[in-house]
């Protein structure tokens, strides 16, 4: 969620974009910032990433409204960013503070990132790669982040870079201000653009000027990949598109899942081995918990292996957006072992990842059953009636309104989950001490549309629902009012 400056919306809660952009001086960053991060589709003709639908999470990248955020504290009205220090041909410096944690391939963090000088920043590498390549390439930077990755040359009169840290933690920027191709004369805004991070995993593109020059161009490639080469997202290579970077434009990459995420997962063996000829029940618990930094979509399955064969799938339950902290905790669960299963040595599955294909983590113990093994089994096994499911249970770490907790050490608005939604979400919210607590939506106009919470609740984590069925598809504020304690973010219905 981009940060919204709260005090423009304490006065008369107007979120108008006609009052906020009245006085672009006075916030962090305002609210025609914060739109930049709406799924709206730009009003350019420009082609998104495929496969392209309704829903933000079917996009990998695509064109958005361009919207600028100065951080070069030579211009007018621009955040207090800080000049990287770079004014060398292919420089590499950091590692400069991101300022939280961002979310990025196979389940990693990161809280830094280093700059090079050639229109692009890593999180690892301190390359100057000063040639471009097609990405995913072994041969580019590790984990790179290409707004426009040309031969670029500030060393001379022109060019420099700067990045901005948010105090509220809300997001990053890394600038390239005024930037010569080498070996050029121009001395205008050749290369002008930003990367804008987000928590959530995304980045805005933001291109005020690209002019190609005399040169042989575009020769450029704007995109991200991951440590190894192996996966990333190019929107164009040298001209090739399907989405050229242009003046006045800008490009946003979703984040998405990509390898395994950290996802924990214990299989406790309880009892019932060695079953009896006749069939019993083998008795286990289960317990598995998110432990990273974004909410994940995964399977959770046991599987069943005799003799080292192939698995046989027992119960399977796919969970979408599966929160950071969320678990799953059976410890007393039970699976009937039928008499016509074999007899034989077998291993019990714990797993979590994407069934069948990709394996994250998992866990097991061996079990017997007795008789008499004549080698004759051949196939899968039978799948019997009557076992519990022991992922049908989430235990999501907030409470429901009304409940007691433990208190928390500070306040904050948590977020919603579902976001995007249709039609209920989940707004979470923590308070430290007991409070008066005023919790409200509101549309992109500024009109109040409903009120979720107006009375005092006691210290803790809290959540209540909010129901859109009578609303359009839209976006849509929250905004709590807690003692000294003010938050607004944003969530998007989509019908």
């Amino acid at each position: 969620m981009r940060c919204l400056f709260l005090s423009l919306l304490v006065a008369s809660l107007c979120l108008s974009y006609s009052l906020i952009a009245a006085n672009p001086t006075q916030n962090k960053i305002d609210l025609p910032i914060e739109n930049i991060k709406i799924n709206a589709p730009s009003t350019a003709n420009h082609a998104c990433s495929p496969p392209l639908g309704d829903d933000p999470s079917d996009h990998e990248y695509e064109e958005i409204p361009y919207r600028w955020i100065e951080i070069n504290s030579a211009h007018p009205g621009a955040l207090p960013g800080t000049n990287t220090g770079i004014t060398g041909d292919d420089q590499n410096l950091g590692p400069f503070s991101i300022g939280f944690d961002f979310p990025w391939y196979d389940g990693v963090s990161h809280s830094s990132i280093r700059i090079c000088s050639n229109g692009w920043a890593s999180f690892t590498s301190t390359a100057t790669s000063y040639s471009n390549y097609a990405i995913p390439s072994g041969s580019a930077p590790s984990d790179l982040v290409a707004p426009y990755w040309d031969d670029m040359n500030p060393s001379g009169a022109y060019g420099s870079i700067w990045y901005y840290t948010d105090p509220s933690s809300d997001f990053f920027i890394i600038e390239v201000d005024s930037m010569n191709h080498y070996g050029s004369s121009y001395t205008g805004d050749y290369y002008t653009f930003e990367a804008i991070f987000y928590p959530d995993g995304d980045i805005d593109f933001m291109y005020k000027a690209i002019e190609h020059g005399s040169f042989p161009g575009p020769s450029a490639t704007a995109g991200i990949q991951n440590a190894d080469g192996t996966e990333g997202l190019q929107c164009t290579y040298n001209g090739s598109g399907p989405l050229e970077p242009e003046t006045n434009m800008g490009i946003r990459f979703y984040y998405s899942i990509t390898g395994a995420h950290p996802i924990e997962v214990t299989l406790t063996y309880n009892g019932g081995s060695p079953v009896p000829a006749g069939g019993g029940n083998v008795d286990f618990g289960v317990w598995l918990e998110s432990q990273g930094i974004v909410a994940c979509d995964f399977d959770a399955w046991l599987a069943i292996e005799f003799e080292g064969g192939p698995a046989t799938l027992l119960i399977m339950r796919s969970f979408t957006d599966f929160q950071p902290g969320w678990t799953i905790n059976r410890p007393d669960m039970f699976y009937p072992i039928i008499g016509s299963y074999p007899a034989g040595n077998y291993e019990f599955f714990l797993r979590v990842g994407v069934e069948p294909d990709s394996i994250w983590n998992e866990d097991s113990f061996p079990f017997v059953k007795s008789g008499v093994a004549d080698g004759s089994f051949t196939g899968e096994l039978p799948i019997p009636a009557g076992a519990p499911n022991p992922f049908d249970k989430i235990e999501k770490g907030v409470l429901q309104e009304g409940d007691a907790h433990v208190a928390p050490t500070g306040y904050a608005l948590m977020g919603t989950h579902p976001n995007p939604f249709n039609p209920n979400t989940a707004i979470s919210y923590q308070l430290s001490v007991s409070s008066f607590v005023e919790l409200t939506v509101y549309d992109i106009s500024g009109r109040q549309v409903a009120e979720l919470v107006n009375g005092w609740r006691n210290a803790g984590v809290h959540e209540v629902t909010f129901d859109g069925s009578d609303l359009a598809s839209g976006v849509y504020f929250y905004r709590i009012d807690a003692g000294d304690f003010k938050a607004v973010k944003k969530m998007v219905m989509v019908k």
